[in-house]
């Protein structure tokens, strides 16, 4: 990946923010994965490591308060909305060394929409090409930021009895039909049977 800004108001830094600015933002290269600087080969679009970082950050800090996690099924996978939201902002944060320097300014939609539209319709354009790789790369990038803000892996679960007892309960289960009053229901069952004989007895009297 190119190098960061230089900071100071020198005319040699500000040269190189200019030249670094020009190289980020020509052709969407801030967004690939990786760049070789001497042959200008990219690859991975759309997938650097800061996309799934600031996801994480932004969506899933912690579980009391990101709002990934309380509306997790709108997360799984990461939706390209979001990833082109987040783009968004990053291109906002990089244009903002343009002249060479830093100029800090609003993150508006009348001054981003435009490219929030052009990145959408790139992402989607990507996707279709193989729909199979986006939804795994996706999906790995909500697991690793709903575990990296703290929550628990909801594709994991506990084991509580063993694969043995599992197999003869289910092989009990498969010998019912859960119909017949032979099939003794436990306490209720026993309980129901204690009532009827009182009731027999009150008759009798």
């Amino acid at each position: 990946m190119p190098r960061e800004n230089r900071a100071g108001s020198t005319t040699s830094n500000e040269r190189f923010n200019e030249s670094l600015h020009r190289t980020l933002t020509d052709d969407g290269t801030f967004h690939y994965k990786d760049i070789n600087t001497s042959t200008g080969i990219r690859s991975g679009f759309s997938e650097n490591r800061f996309i799934p970082q600031v996801v994480q950050l932004a969506f899933f800090p912690n579980v009391r308060h990101g709002i990934g996690y309380k509306y997790s099924s709108m997360f799984n996978p990461i939706p390209v909305e979001t990833v082109a939201f987040v783009l968004t902002v990053i291109h906002a944060s990089i244009d903002e060394w343009s002249s060479g320097h830093q100029v800090s300014a609003s993150f508006t939609e009348a001054a981003h929409a435009k490219f929030y539209r052009g990145i959408m319709d790139n992402l989607n354009k990507w996707a279709e090409a193989n729909p199979s790789a986006w939804l795994n790369i996706h999906t790995k990038w909500y697991k690793r930021a709903f575990r990296t803000g703290g929550g628990v892996n909801p594709m994991q679960a506990d084991v509580h009895i063993s694969k043995a007892a599992m197999t003869a309960a289910r092989a009990e289960l498969g010998r019912r039909t859960g119909l017949t009053d032979s099939e003794d229901d436990g306490d209720d069952g026993a309980g129901s049977n204690a009532d009827n004989n009182r009731d027999t007895a009150q008759d009798g009297e």
